[in-house]
């Protein structure tokens, strides 16, 4: 159940102002991705601020 697509979104379904960041969620496993996936989160927090 932690593979592909299966793994966590970078955003919490129900708390909306909870993301995450690392080798446990999307994209994939490995240093380089966990830094992409730092990224994400990132500037998905900052989409967010210039919505609200």
């Amino acid at each position: 159940m932690q593979l592909g697509y299966f793994r966590p979104d970078n955003r919490h379904s129900r708390y909306h102002n909870l993301y995450f960041a690392g080798a446990s969620t999307r994209p994939r496993t490995g240093m380089p991705t966990a830094m992409v996936s730092g990224r994400q989160s990132a500037q998905r927090i900052m989409d967010d601020l210039e919505i609200s």
